[in-house]
Formats: structure tokens, C-alpha cells, sequence
């Protein structure tokens, strides 16, 4: 309603209007046609609109009703290549951990070539990971998007606690990093758009990945990027379960994750653009923003001792202005990242004004280390020239 009806009638007299005037057969629009007439008059002078909307039921697809039905299934045992699992052929096996297992199959009704992930019997008596393990279709449906790979299925009958997916056939990122050791500019940032793409869709859904990270991106046929893994995402409104996991196993992955995140806090978007920043400048630069130290970092101290290297001393093609975007992405503090995604590629693409001010700083604020050296450099030269001069 617009305040020319709440404003006049009590909140105690729309609902009690509207619980009287709703029933199967009843029209929603004469019930808000009622409304506005006893507005009208009761005095209202101002502006009368009205909207109804009647829940007929709510879909099945429901985090907590999926826990409790597929939480039941028994978790297969290790497959095989020829097997045959509820209509599915196992291929073969493409990946294996202690957590899980990655296969490729074939859906026998279409043809399809598809990949099924199985949990580890290593967990089969944890309710916690199983929660964990069926959520993670349930997050892939719901923020399907063509940059996130698509959860897929059929209406058999399942046997066996599993899901699968789109296959892709790559390369991931990191094999792509590897072909590509110089991209140009402009590739890293089609490849980035994508990314932002793909988490906006995410956030859209109040939802964080929290474990981005080149191995968990791939190419499809087509050359379109694909986010995958869900099981360290992070649902808004749903109890985590971050504590209750065995303590071996840290969501994320260390080089990529911001530090809040490593204490078990989250910045929100903020945490996910610090781990984008970090996969944009090893794209560009083939090294992480703080070194392999970040890896091992943990406490308050170590992460204070860290140092930022411009992204234009490892690749001189980098404008500054986009290592400014970069060094603010991968800032260690939350509140000096971008809050917002498209702000961060807005700037990865266009000079942000703010950033050319660098161009006007002295050397030592700057780059202090190499103001410095240069300093010490050119003072060793001094030293050794009147030494020279004296010995003559």
C-alpha cells in the first residue's frame, strides 16, 4: 500500500479487512478496491494504491526438506568405469580426496556426458558434512547463471547419496595460466568480466563462494567461464557450519582468501573481490600480490609484515592506474576494498581520477623500498668515488 492507506488505517484494520475478505474464491482486486474505498473514507487526501498477492503454495525445492530426504540416502560405494548407477554409466573416475569423489558418465536416456560427485565413506557417520554435501546442488540451482556451472538432473529415483552436473571439458584457469604465461590486457579482462558476472549471480542470491580460485574456474567449448565447487559457499539466513567441520579442513584455499575469512569472519562481497583481486594480478603478473608468504600467513602480525608489489614491476605493461584497482581489491583490510563488484571492473577498465593522484606522489610514498635502494645505491657510488679521489 502507499501511505494514503496505511497511513490512515491501523495496521490492526488492514489486517483484520483483509483476513476477513481473503478466501479460495474471493477477487483480490475487489479486496483492494475495498481498501482504498475505506481510505476515502476515512479522509484520505493523498495518494491510494493498493496491491494484493496470494501464496498458493511454495516450490519443493526447499534447503531443509532436501536435507532431510537425500540425508537419508546411503552414500555409494567407490565406482567403477561400466557401472551402472539409477540410469547413469560410469566412464571413469576423474578426480579423487579424502572428501569426495569426481566422476564422468553418461546419462543412458540422453546420451548426455555429464560428471557425478559422490561424498567420501570417510564421512559417513558426520551429519555435518552430509548437511554441508546437500546443500551444494541446492546452492547450484539456485544461483544458476551462465558463468556458474549448471546442477543437473532427472526425475528417476535416486538410490545413492550423489549429484552431477554439466561436464566441461577445460581447461581451467590454472591450465590456462599456464599456456598463457603473457596474456594481453584485454584477454584477462574478458575473462574477468565473466567472473564478476558469475558472483554477481551469487550475491544476487545473498550467496558467497568463498573458495575462488583458479582451479575452480573453467572454460567450456565455447570459451565461456564457469565457476564451480559450491561446498564452501556460504547461504545468508542459513546457520553455517564452519565450526562444526573437521578442523583439517579450512574452507577456502589459503593463497586466494582474504584474512578475515581465515579467522572465520567474512567482509561479505569485500572477502570475494580480495580473492578475485588476487587471480587478476597472478593472470597478469604470474605472482600473487604478497608473495608465497600470504600461504602461510595466520596470525594479526604476520599479515602486518606483508608488503604489496606493484603489478607493474613484475609486468610493465600494467597502467598504474590499474594496479591502484588492484592494490585496493587485495587490500588486507576490508574496509579499503571495493564493497561493490562492477565498481572494481568499472576500474579495471577506465582510469578512476582518485588513482592518478599517484602519479604526482614523490618516489618514497610511492615505493619506499625502491626509493631506498635507489638512495643507497647512489650513496655506495659517492662513498666509493671519494674514496678514489683520496687514495690519488
Amino acid at each position: 500500500t502507499t501511505d494514503g492507506i496505511h497511513d490512515v488505517l491501523a495496521a490492526e484494520v488492514l489486517t483484520r479487512t483483509i483476513e476477513a475478505g481473503v478466501h479460495p474464491s474471493s477477487s483480490l482486486e475487489t479486496l483492494c478496491e475495498e481498501l482504498v474505498d475505506l481510505a476515502l473514507a476515512r479522509g484520505s487526501m493523498d495518494n491510494l494504491s493498493c496491491q494484493l498477492i496470494r501464496v498458493d503454495g511454495l516450490p519443493p525445492d526447499d534447503a531443509d526438506l532436501l536435507q532431510k530426504q537425500l540425508g537419508r540416502l546411503p552414500f555409494p560405494p567407490l565406482l567403477e568405469a561400466g557401472l551402472k548407477l539409477d540410469g547413469y554409466l560410469v566412464e571413469k573416475e576423474i578426480h579423487a580426496s579424502s572428501r569426495s569423489q569426481i566422476y564422468l558418465v553418461t546419462d543412458l536416456e540422453s546420451n548426455q556426458r555429464l560428471v557425478m560427485k559422490t561424498p567420501s565413506v570417510n564421512y559417513e557417520d558426520d551429519p555435518e558434512y552430509i548437511r554441508r554435501f546437500v546443500m551444494e546442488p541446492w546452492i547450484g540451482r539456485r544461483v544458476a547463471h551462465r558463468n556458474i556451472v549448471a546442477i543437473k538432473g532427472t526425475e528417476r529415483r535416486k538410490t545413492f547419496l550423489y549429484y552431477v552436473m554439466e561436464h566441461l571439458p577445460g581447461p581451467t584457469l590454472r591450465q590456462w595460466m599456464s599456456q598463457h604465461p603473457n596474456p594481453e590486457i584485454g584477454e584477462v579482462l574478458e575473462i574477468v568480466d565473466q567472473l564478476i558476472a558469475g558472483l554477481r549471480a551469487f550475491e544476487r542470491r545473498e550467496t558467497l563462494h568463498q573458495d575462488l580460485k583458479p582451479e575452480n574456474i573453467v572454460f567450456d567449448e565455447r570459451g565461456v567461464i564457469k565457476i564451480l565447487d559450491f561446498g564452501s559457499c556460504r547461504v545468508a539466513g542459513i546457520q553455517e557450519i564452519d565450526a562444526a567441520m573437521d578442523s583439517d579442513h579450512a574452507l577456502g584455499t589459503a593463497r586466494y582468501t582474504a584474512p578475515e575469512t581465515r579467522g572465520g569472519e567474512t567482509a561479505g562481497i569485500r572477502s570475494e573481490v580480495f580473492s578475485l583481486g588476487s587471480i587478476v594480478y597472478e593472470m597478469l603478473t604470474g605472482k600473487l600480490p604478497y608473495g608465497e608468504k600470504i600461504e602461510t600467513a595466520r596470525s594479526a602480525r604476520a599479515f602486518e609484515i606483508l608488503e604489496y608489489v606493484p603489478s607493474h614491476h613484475h609486468n610493465p605493461m600494467i597502467p598504474v592506474w590499474m594496479d591502484a584497482a588492484l592494490r585496493s581489491s587485495v587490500s588486507l583490510l576490508p574496509r579499503r576494498r571495493y564493497g561493490v563488484l562492477s565498481e572494481f571492473a568499472y576500474d579495471l577498465h577506465h582510469p578512476n581520477p582518485s588513482y592518478q593522484t599517484e602519479h604526482r606522489l614523490p618516489l618514497i610514498q610511492r615505493d619506499p623500498l625502491r626509493f631506498w635502494k635507489g638512495l643507497a645505491a647512489l650513496l655506495a657510488v659517492g662513498w666509493i668515488a671519494t674514496v678514489l679521489f683520496l687514495a690519488r
